[in-house]
């Protein structure tokens, strides 16, 4: 079954621990998210519609008897067995054998010992309209996989383009944060060193200010960051995790 997959192309994280890669991520989703589940269901609904519908042009096996008795004597015992054949066009083949035995027969019943093998075919129109029920059943049932199968696909392209935005999203998340971790690490570096450089009387003591603004600044945008990729894996957990 093709599946509409946005082509994510996938730069190698640079954190220390190991994480999923999209396919691994996707395919991890796929395999375990209970909406990829129940979708999964859905063609095999509409394949056993079908399979229902066309067990209607199968061949049927048919027996009809009818007897009486009176006083320990037969007065008939009529059989009829044999095998209808429903065709699409609403012909029905019908082949069988007729049996009538006993003292008080009708004359349409009285057939040779071995009985009377006999063979025909009808055609079911239907109130005027050339289809019977059993081919309105069976294009019904089509129809419905078909669309069990479109609705498959929009399952599936909607729990992907959900999960593949929380994915990214924590990528950029991620990735930001350890940038601001590292510019913040250069801020403070660059802070210890004006508040040497004003100890030895080489610069004003304003100059720490204006560092120690930055290290502030720059920790405001690590610690948001670091927020929002909290918040970002939660989302990319509870959809792996499902």
């Amino acid at each position: 079954m093709r599946i509409i997959i946005f082509m994510l192309l996938f730069a190698q994280a640079t954190m220390a621990q190991k994480v999923l890669n999209p396919q691994e991520y996707f395919n991890l989703i796929l395999m375990n998210h209970p909406i990829a589940k129940q979708a999964a269901l859905l063609p095999e609904m509409g394949n056993a519609t079908v399979l229902k519908a066309r067990g209607s042009f199968d061949p049927k096996a048919f027996q009809e008897t009818s007897q009486k008795y009176y006083n320990s004597s037969q007065y008939y015992s009529l059989l009829n067995s044999g095998l209808k054949i429903p065709t699409w066009y609403g012909l029905e083949v019908k082949a069988g054998l007729q049996e009538g035995r006993g003292t008080n027969l009708d004359a349409q019943w009285d057939t040779p010992e071995n009985g009377l093998a006999y063979a025909g075919a009808s055609l079911t129109l239907g109130k005027g309209l050339l289809i019977d029920q059993r081919r309105a059943d069976l294009r019904k049932a089509k129809l419905f996989q078909t669309l069990t199968i479109a609705e498959q696909r929009i399952q599936l392209n909607n729990l992907l383009l959900e999960s593949g935005k929380a994915y990214w999203d924590w990528f950029y998340y991620a990735n930001a944060e350890k940038i601001m971790q590292e510019a913040l690490a250069v801020a403070d570096q660059r802070l210890q060193a004006v508040k040497r450089t004003v100890e030895l009387g080489d610069r004003a003591g304003i100059d720490t200010v204006e560092a120690s603004i930055q290290v502030q600044s720059r920790k405001s945008l690590y610690e948001q960051f670091r927020l929002e990729r909290k918040n970002a894996q939660l989302v990319v957990s509870s959809l792996t995790d499902s």
